[in-house]
This record gives C-alpha cells, structure tokens and sequence, in this order.
C-alpha cells in the first residue's frame, strides 16, 4: 500500500499524457481515488464481521492489484476514473481489514504490530518513487529561431541560441523573453510547450501488482493453513474474544463520550488524508 501511495504524484504526468487531458480534469484522478477509499473502508468494515476474514483481505489485495494492472491501459479519462474508484474502493477496504485483523490477532498486544505496520508502510513510500523513476516518461522543450529580418545574421549564432533553450528547460522564460539583435537583423527564440516522450510507465504498475499479488498468495496460504487447523483456530479465536470483551467492559463510555472522540478522530484523520495523500501527490509531481 505504501508503495502504491509513493508512485502516484510521480506517474500522475504519465497519467495526463494517457489520457490526453489538461490537469484541471486530470486532477479529478486523485479525487475519485479517495471517494473510492471512503466507500471501500466503510464497507469493507461491515463486511469484515460478517465475512471470512482472511478471504476478505485476500479478495481486496487482489482487487487491488488488478486495478493497479488495469490503470496505465485505461486510454479515456472515464475508464482512467472507473479504474481508479474502484481501487480507492479496495484499498480502503485493505487498509480497513489490515487494522482491524491486527487487533483481532494481538488484542491489547497489538501496538508494536501496528508499529510495523505503519514502518513497512514508510518504506515503500520512500522506495517506490525511486523505483519508479526510470520509468517515467522524458519532458523535452523544444525551441527555434525565428528571423523577423532577414539581413546580417550568422548561422552560429542562431545555433547557439537554440542549443541553449533546447538543452536547458530551465532558462526557457527567459530565452523566450530574450531578443537577441546581431546587426540589422533580430532572433526570436520560440520555444513550444514541455512535452513529454513516450511512457513506460506500465512497468511501474506492474511492480506495484505484483507486490499485492503476492501478498494475496500469501492470504489464501494462510486461509488453507487455518482451515486444516480450524479446531485450534477456534479455540485461540475464543480466547481472544473472551479478553476483547473484558477490555470492553471495562472501557465502556457515555454516548456523549463516544461522539467527541470520534469527532477528534475524524478531524485528525482528515487532515493527516490531505496532508499524506492528495497534497503529497501534488507535491510530488510540482
């Protein structure tokens, strides 16, 4: 998951070129990711007490990972929105499962794990957008001198003008600024919009599918695992419901009590969404 989080600023230019639209529209890609997110952990923490919980993860991690496939394929802004609530919608449940299956399997022990949880997520987040570099598309500037007279001009000059705004994206605004007069005669660099080569960024998202594809065999591993050892499972499982439900006796609270925390809760997870997901995406792509 962190490493799905690191790639998307930086693949979002690849993005925009697959889809052929301007970033106003574009933007909405980050936008309907996360009222994909929001759908996803609401009903996938439904789903998570009425469903085989383990099934349930590995079914999220592979909805995950063939929306990831699917997403650089997606040529048509509404196919390239489709493809991306859908896997808002998995991630949030992923995310939502993973926690809580936490708590299921530690109970009160569960802080560390949650603590590993959140490092192996802070590392795929600092990998990935190095991963995934080599296989962003190039942008190029592209330049030419125009003669506005046509009389003493020489062809080095011209070429070295050229050359410049061509090698060095930097300098554009002001080569584009600059007049540069030789004699009776004056150059004008034009230089087009920053374009971007051909993508290769299919073979990002391969790479982060194939994280959650493995994380999937590793579900159902542990699915047929627990299924021939149902009768221990139960027990340990009985066990672990018999302590969550002392610990919520003993910390019950008021409903006035419970409001205000969630409350606080849900005004500290919004900002921390913003703060790591939507405005991290932007940054990175500035």
């Amino acid at each position: 998951m962190g490493w799905h989080v690191g790639m998307s600023g930086p693949v979002f230019p690849d993005l925009r070129q697959i889809i052929q639209e301007g970033l106003a529209i574009s933007s909405w890609i980050f936008t309907i990711e996360q009222c994909g997110y929001l759908c996803g952990s609401l009903i996938g923490g439904i789903l998570y007490d009425k469903l085989n919980k383990v099934l349930l993860l590995a079914g999220s991690s592979f909805g995950f990972g063939v929306s990831i496939l699917l997403t650089p394929y997606c040529s048509s802004l509404a196919a390239m929105l489709f493809i991306k609530c859908a896997g808002g919608f998995f991630f949030g449940s992923l995310d939502t499962g993973c926690y809580a299956d936490i708590i299921s399997v530690w109970g009160e022990h569960a802080g560390p794990y949650l603590q590993a949880l959140h490092f192996a997520f802070a590392i795929g987040t600092l990998l990935s957008p190095l991963a995934t570099e080599p296989f962003l598309a190039v942008s190029f500037t592209t330049c030419e001198s125009n003669n506005m007279t046509s009389d003493n001009v020489t062809d080095q000059s011209v070429h070295e003008t050229t050359n410049a705004a061509i090698s060095n994206v930097s300098t554009t605004a002001t080569l584009v600024n600059k007049i540069a007069t030789l004699d009776n005669s004056t150059i004008v660099p034009t230089c087009n919009c920053e374009t971007l080569e051909e993508t290769n960024v299919r073979d990002a998202f391969l790479i982060s599918s194939f994280f959650l594809f493995s994380a999937t065999v590793c579900y159902i591993y542990i699915y047929i695992k627990i299924r021939r050892n149902k009768r221990k499972m139960t027990i340990s499982e009985t066990k672990v419901k018999s302590k969550d439900d002392m610990c919520h006796k003993r910390n019950e609270m008021s409903i006035h009590l419970k409001i205000i925390v969630l409350s606080i809760l849900s005004l500290l997870v919004s900002l921390s969404c913003a703060a790591e997901d939507s405005f991290s995406g932007f940054l990175a792509t500035f």
